[in-house]
């Protein structure tokens, strides 16, 4: 659940973030932890994260999220993050 908290503004306002982020995102892309396609008997439920996708979307959501985690989380802190 720890890896989720890169969704969060104040994540983005740590140190060494671009590191962070690296090692947050590889748990949440990694195959068996989110990725996983499950079946349960005759139901099939697809990966609740595409692998792939988080790869191709990752750079604009780290270039959004860094753009944006100022002004979320300045005074008077009512900007919807």
């Amino acid at each position: 659940m720890n890896a989720i908290g890169v969704i969060y503004p104040l994540f983005w306002l740590q140190h060494e973030v671009k590191h962070m982020f690296m090692a947050q995102f590889s748990i949440l892309k990694v195959d068996y932890y989110f990725g996983k396609h499950i079946g349960l008997k005759q139901l099939f439920i697809p990966p609740l994260l595409d692998g792939t996708l988080l790869v191709q979307e990752s750079s604009f959501f780290k270039l959004t999220m860094f753009a944006n985690c100022h002004v979320a989380m300045s005074p008077p802190l009512d900007s919807n993050p």
